[in-house]
C-alpha cells in the first residue's frame, strides 16, 4: 500500500528531489538512502494532531540514520503535494529547514519561531520562519505530507529572510545542485476531523469523553473597541458553580486563557481544571478561553528585529490585546458570572510571552501568572533585559509566577535570566517558582507541566 502511494505521489516528490538531482551532472558519486524517522506515525500514515494546525501546530520530533561521509550539513523540505501553487508546478511548502548541523541525527518536537535558529540553521514555510503545521479540510480526502531529508556536502548561504518563501526556497534548491550526498524521505497524511454529528434520540448513554473532549461551556462575542474587532469567548462553569445559583451564590476565581479555541487548549485546560477541582488539589475555577483571531499580533510586542517582523503580516500588538483584557473582558467577565477579584492567566510559547510581558507591565492585572516556555528570545531578548527596572516597581501585592523552560536554549535563557533577576530582587509578596526542565522539547512542556502549573497557581 505505502509503494503504491508512493508510486503515485512519485511526481509531486520530484518537485524538490528530481530538480537538484538532474542539475548533478555528472555526479560525482551514487547518492545514499537516508533512513529518515518520524515520532508518532509510520511512514504513510496519520500525522498526529499535535503536529497539526488544528492542534499544538508544533513540529513533530524526526530523527535520521545512515548519514554518509563528508556530510557537512542537512536540508529538510516538508510539502503538501495535494495542493497546487502559483502556475501549478509547485506545491505547499510547509517547512524548509538548512544548514542543520551535520552532527545532528534529529530534530526535537516543537522547534520554536524564527529564521536563524542557535545551532545556525536557518528555517521558512510559506507562511514565515517557522513550521506549518497540516490543515487540510475535513470536507475532502486527506492530503499527503512529504518529508524529505538531504545531506549536503557543503552549507547553504541562502539567508532565510530578505524574499518570499517561493524565492527562498527555489534559491535553496539551487544551491543544492550538485551538493547531495544522501536522501530520506516519510510520507505522512492529514485531515481535520469531521464536526461531530448530533446523536440520535434513542442512542445509548455515550462513554465516558476523552481527556480533551469539548466540555458543556458557554460562548459569547465580545465588541472590542481595543481590537478593532469581535472576539469570540469560551467559558468554562465547575459543576460547584452551576449547583450554586442566584446573585448570592459562592464567588469563583477566574483563569483566562490565550490559545483559547475549542481547537486549541481550552478544553484540556478546562478538563484538568475541573479534575484537579475534584480531587481537592486546587479550587473550583472559571475557566475563559480567547481564541486567536491574529496569534502573532496578539501575543507579541514591539519589535526591530527583521525576522521577528516576518512571522506574520501584523506584530507587536500585545498592548492593545492587554487593554482588551483589563478593560473589555474582564469586566464583561465579571458581569456575567459570579467571580472574585482572584485572577490567574496562563499561556505557553507566544502565549507564555504575552504572560510574563503583562506580570512585568501591568503586574496588577492578574493574582496568578503561569508562564509555560515562554518565546522570550523575541525582539533579541528585548523584555527580560528591561524587567529589572519594571520588578523595582512592583507595588507589593499579593502575586504568584511560574514560570517554566524546556530544553530550548531560546527560550530557556531569557527565562533563567528573569529568574536570576527576581533572586536578586525579591519583591514582597510574590511567591514565584521557576523549573527548568531540559529533559522537555517545547512541543509537550506544556501538557506535561499543566497540571504542577495549576497546582500551584491556584491551590
Amino acid at each position: 500500500m505505502i509503494a503504491m502511494r508512493l508510486r503515485r505521489l512519485a511526481p509531486a516528490i520530484a518537485l524538490v528531489g528530481a530538480a537538484t538531482l538532474a542539475a548533478q551532472a555528472p555526479r560525482r558519486r551514487p547518492i545514499d538512502v537516508l533512513t529518515l524517522t518520524p515520532r508518532g506515525w509510520t511512514d504513510g500514515g496519520s500525522i498526529s494532531v499535535v503536529n497539526a494546525q488544528p492542534g499544538r501546530d508544533v513540529s513533530p520530533a524526526l530523527s535520521w540514520s545512515g548519514v554518509p561521509e563528508g556530510t557537512a550539513s542537512f536540508a529538510l523540505f516538508v510539502h503538501d503535494v495535494d495542493v497546487a501553487i502559483g502556475n501549478g508546478s509547485d506545491d505547499m511548502l510547509h517547512w524548509m529547514v538548512w544548514n542543520i548541523p551535520a552532527t545532528a541525527t534529529s530534530l526535537s518536537e516543537g522547534v520554536p519561531q524564527g529564521g536563524e535558529r542557535p545551532d545556525g540553521s536557518r528555517q521558512i514555510s510559506a507562511s514565515g520562519p517557522y513550521y506549518r503545521g497540516p490543515a487540510a479540510p475535513a470536507t475532502g480526502p486527506a492530503h499527503h505530507y512529504v518529508f524529505e531529508l538531504f545531506a549536503l556536502d557543503t552549507m547553504i548561504g541562502v539567508p532565510a529572510v530578505g524574499a518570499a518563501p517561493a524565492a527562498t526556497r527555489a534559491a535553496v534548491v539551487a544551491a543544492m545542485a550538485g551538493h547531495v550526498r544522501g536522501k530520506g524521505a516519510v510520507v505522512g497524511t492529514f485531515r481535520r476531523a469531521a464536526p461531530a454529528a448530533a446523536a440520535p434520540a434513542a442512542a445509548a448513554p455515550a462513554a465516558s469523553p476523552p481527556v480533551d473532549s469539548v466540555p458543556v461551556h458557554d460562548t459569547f462575542t465580545v465588541h472590542s473597541k481595543a481590537l478593532g474587532e469581535a472576539r469570540r469567548i469560551n467559558v468554562y462553569t465547575p459543576p460547584q458553580y452551576r449547583a450554586a445559583t442566584g446573585a448570592a451564590g459562592k464567588r469563583f476565581p477566574v483563569l483566562y486563557m490565550p490559545d483559547g479555541g475549542i481547537d486549541e487548549d481550552f478544553p484540556h485546560v478546562a478538563r484538568m481544571v475541573d479534575s484537579l477541582a475534584a480531587r481537592g488539589v486546587i479550587r473550583p475555577t472559571i475557566v475563559v478561553g480567547v481564541p486567536n483571531t491574529e496569534r502573532r499580533r496578539d501575543l507579541t510586542g514591539p519589535t526591530r528585529v527583521a525576522s521577528d517582523s516576518a512571522v506574520a503580516p501584523h506584530v507587536g500588538g500585545s498592548a492593545a490585546f492587554r487593554r482588551f483584557f483589563r478593560d473589555e473582558l474582564v469586566p464583561e467577565i465579571e458581569r456575567r458570572y459570579r467571580t472574585t477579584r482572584e485572577r490567574g492567566i496562563i499561556g505557553e510559547s507566544l502565549a507564555g510571552l504575552f504572560v510574563v510581558e503583562t506580570f512585568l507591565e501591568d503586574p496588577n492585572l492578574f493574582t496568578h501568572y503561569v508562564a509555560l516556555d515562554p518565546s522570550v528570545w523575541w525582539n533579541k531578548g528585548a523584555l527580560v533585559s528591561s524587567a529589572g527596572p519594571l520588578i523595582a516597581k512592583f507595588d507589593g501585592s499579593p502575586r504568584t509566577l511560574y514560570l517554566a523552560s524546556s530544553q530550548e536554549p531560546s527560550s530557556a535563557n531569557g527565562s533563567a535570566q528573569l529568574a536570576a533577576l527576581l533572586r536578586t530582587a525579591r519583591p514582597t509578596k510574590l511567591r514565584w517558582t521557576y523549573e527548568p526542565r531540559p529533559d522537555l522539547t517545547h512541543g509537550n512542556i506544556f501538557h506535561s507541566l499543566e497540571q504542577r502549573a495549576l497546582s500551584d497557581a491556584l491551590r
